[in-house]
């Protein structure tokens, strides 16, 4: 029989309109994750916070914190990367984040796995990792598909979103950015 985990009890130090947005994404996946009312914030595993807007607030949860903590920010550049490394952050994550996602992630920060390096890299989520190491290895959309056992419709939704954290447009472009980034080492198939 396979072990079931309990929820990731979350807290959210973000603005109210985040914190609503947040909560009612991760209603529907209330088995995975439970968003911690005010009350119980001592009892949170993984903290969600947004590093941007008020920077005081930010600096204040993160010094705070005495749980992991996932950052959300609307930029898609390096320095908003930086700047939630900088206060703590395990994980970076864009505001357009699906619930799949970032329930993966609050799972995958509170079991410890271990994070992407420093950098802007750490925006990509696991999944949009394996893809573009796949990529830089060679291997098609049809064949990363068949390898992680995804669509090809998932397969390219990752794509697209790894493409926009990157920065990059063509494949060439995130084969580059990859390699330089230490993705694309030989992996048995």
């Amino acid at each position: 029989m396979p072990l079931v985990s309990s929820p990731v009890r979350v807290s959210l130090a973000a603005p109210p309109v985040v914190r609503a947005g947040v909560r009612a994404i991760l209603t529907p996946h209330s088995d995975r994750v439970t968003v911690l009312a005010r009350q119980s914030l001592d009892r949170a595993e993984v903290e969600v916070f947004v590093p941007v807007g008020d920077p005081d607030a930010a600096a204040l949860a993160a010094r705070t914190a005495t749980v992991p903590m996932v950052a959300l920010t609307d930029r898609r550049d390096t320095g908003a990367t930086a700047l939630a490394v900088s206060l703590g952050a395990a994980r970076v994550l864009h505001l357009d984040v699906d619930a799949i996602e970032l329930v993966t992630t609050l799972e995958e920060v509170r079991s410890g796995a271990p994070l992407p390096a420093e950098g802007a890299h750490t925006a990509l989520s696991g999944r949009e990792s394996e893809i573009l190491d796949r990529i830089c290895r060679g291997l098609s959309n049809d064949e990363i598909a068949c390898d992680l056992y995804l669509s090809i419709n998932s397969v390219k939704t990752y794509v697209r979103s790894a493409y926009r954290k990157m920065g990059v447009q063509r494949r060439s472009q995130a084969v580059l950015w990859g390699l330089e980034h230490g993705y694309g080492d030989e992996l048995p198939r």
